[in-house]
């Protein structure tokens, strides 16, 4: 394949943490520390990648690391007879973002999210590319959700909580515009994708285990 693919660039970007992030941060290390006696490790782990994402992110102290990894909604990939609906809180978090009168200002909180706002809008304004962002929680998915929203960007959102047979129509509408899923000669070329990325959806919100399930994403660069 590597004479059909154009070279991949990687790029690890440092985010400055606020203070009230690296703050809160920094009390669950502490906590982790003090009770480094092999129980509830997981969950320190989590609290602490969810600390990194947004401060309000952070659950409440509970030892048991089922717990504290279900409130943060840890995606476990679902489909089929696995789907389960995404927790009610996280449809808050994505409003917070989306608010425009507040949600920059929430998002300002979290030195992670307010970059990733700014590589996204940045992407979406200055070119017509389309954008695949993927994450480990799915209320750090409903946090970006809302800062598309804010922006006028659609997108197309893909998580444990979306049935299986669903999942291929999404990619399809990603990868397609919908002119083009309804034009007979498209359909004929058998393309799988069109270069209308102006067109519908310009980012694909996907979580990282449900993306572990040979979804073919080609609609982005």
């Amino acid at each position: 394949l590597r004479g059909f693919l154009p070279p991949r660039s990687e790029w690890l970007l440092f985010a400055q943490m606020p203070t009230e992030q690296r703050d809160a941060y920094d009390a669950l290390a502490a906590g982790a520390l003090a009770a480094a006696n092999g129980s509830g490790v997981l969950g320190a782990i989590h609290q602490l990648c969810a600390a990194c994402s947004h401060p309000q992110l952070v659950g409440a102290a509970d030892d048991n690391e089922e717990a504290l990894v279900l409130e943060l909604d840890y995606d476990g990939g679902g489909g089929g007879a696995q789907v389960r609906a995404p927790a009610a809180d996280a449809k808050s978090f994505s409003a917070a973002a989306a608010d425009a009168s507040t949600g920059e200002a929430f998002v300002l909180r979290s030195g992670k999210l307010a970059l990733a706002e700014a590589l996204l809008l940045r992407l979406l304004r200055g070119t017509d590319e389309k954008v695949v962002v993927v994450c480990r929680f799915l209320k750090t998915l409903a946090l970006l959700d809302g800062v598309c929203a804010r922006a006028g960007f659609e997108s197309v959102r893909l998580d444990g909580s979306t049935a299986a047979a669903n999942r291929q129509e999404l990619v399809e509408v990603f990868n397609v515009c919908d002119q083009c899923r309804h034009d007979a000669s498209f359909k004929a070329s058998r393309a799988r994708a069109c270069a209308h990325g102006e067109r519908g959806p310009r980012v694909f919100l996907l979580t990282a285990r449900a993306g572990g399930l040979g979804l073919t994403i080609v609609g982005a660069s």
